[in-house]
């Protein structure tokens, strides 16, 4: 064997064995053809947003995964196998950071040989050299130094490196030295739509009160966050807004949060579990209003006595009094009212939570009416 061809086998060492793992992971899988891999990775990509053209894969390129003998590796398109063979996400962080750190593996070899190789492929090897740091003393290796992370060829599981990188997971504390991890651009961004949120619910007040309009708009933001985020983080919105709106104006107005919170979990659960279709979604916002005057018209009725609780709906509780009694008056303009209300917050909710869906905030399945159309399939 020529130096040379000694040189370009232990460079492409540590990706021969990432190659012969995920070739084993493959066939304990149930010898799952790079036919159906690809289309699987297509399908998921899909479900996330992604167009039918933009998903597409070739059957050649996951094959050339598997292939021994290479010399860089996407370690993108290496998670996405491990998830098309049936593995969770943890696991394909765990391939992902493998695949990162024989990068760097191989570019000490480069290194250390001399400058035959390309200088596109040196120059990103010795940027992802910086980031990673010994094991054992937290160091930065040296340029002919190499970290072994290749893991016992028996287990076909992939060892963990603690390689600071892009796909971590969500948990990890330590910070990249290039920027913020993706556990906290993930928690900035839900604090952010939480706070947005509690802000959209105040503005409608405000809006419905100034324009003297017969409906509430103080659940828009309730209902974002418990589509976009889940039910709790709904729920959360919905009190927060109700504590704000009492300091403003008057303490009973905290009470009200019940109708907040009743409305969020309902919104939360509802388009997880029942609402898959928007003739279901009209149901689930006709079951919200329901509920939501079950709870506020007795709250209207013994604060304000029916008429008092300044919603321009008072007017219209006051002309059926006298004909209905105080009670029927009350249900039946906060259910007309609620009903209103509820439409135009599910759906401009609905509209709301589509744009945040795609950044997958949450490590859970996408609810069905938040995906694009094409996904829904």
């Amino acid at each position: 064997m020529t130096e040379e061809e000694d040189a370009s086998t232990r460079a492409s060492a540590p990706f021969d064995a990432i190659a012969a793992d995920l070739q084993r992971l493959r066939i304990e899988s149930g010898d799952v053809s790079y036919a159906d891999i690809a289309a699987r990775i297509a399908r998921r990509r899909e479900a996330e947003g992604a167009s039918p053209a933009g998903a597409r894969i070739a059957r050649s390129t996951v094959y050339d995964v598997f292939r021994p003998g290479r010399r860089r590796i996407n370690a993108d398109l290496v998670a996405e196998i491990v998830l098309a063979l049936g593995g969770d996400e943890q696991s394909a962080r765990d391939w992902r950071r493998r695949c990162l750190a024989a990068r760097t593996d191989r570019g000490a070899v480069v290194g250390a040989e001399g400058p035959d190789s390309d200088a596109t492929d040196t120059a990103s090897l010795t940027t992802a050299a910086d980031t990673v740091r010994s094991p054992s003393t937290g160091a930065v290796p040296s340029p002919g130094q190499t970290v072994s992370t290749s893991p016992p060829p028996s287990t076909g599981i992939p060892s963990t490196s603690p390689t600071p990188s892009a796909g971590a997971a969500p948990t990890t504390t330590h910070a990249d030295a290039d920027g913020p991890t993706l556990a906290t651009l993930r928690a900035s961004l839900i604090v952010a739509i939480l706070v947005g949120s509690v802000g959209l619910n105040l503005f409608g007040t405000a809006v419905a009160g100034e324009l003297r309009l017969p409906v509430y708009l103080d659940m828009i933001g309730t209902a974002t966050a418990a589509f976009a985020l889940g039910p709790w983080y709904g729920l959360a919105v919905g009190v927060s807004t109700n504590l704000l709106a009492a300091l403003i104006t008057s303490p009973e107005t905290m009470l009200f949060g019940l109708v907040n919170a009743a409305g969020a979990v309902l919104w939360g659960y509802g388009i997880r579990r029942f609402a898959h279709t928007i003739p279901r979604f009209v149901v689930l916002n006709l079951v919200v209003a329901l509920v939501c005057t079950l709870i506020a018209a007795p709250l209207n009725g013994l604060l304000y006595d029916g008429d008092g609780s300044g919603h321009v709906t008072d007017a219209y509780i006051s002309a059926l009094r006298t004909a209905q009694g105080m009670w029927l008056a009350l249900f039946s303009v906060n259910f007309l009212a609620s009903l209103a209300d509820k439409l135009i917050a599910g759906f401009a909710a609905l509209a709301l939570a589509r744009l945040v869906a795609p950044l997958r905030l949450r490590d859970e399945p996408i609810p069905r009416l938040l995906r694009p159309r094409s996904a829904r399939r």
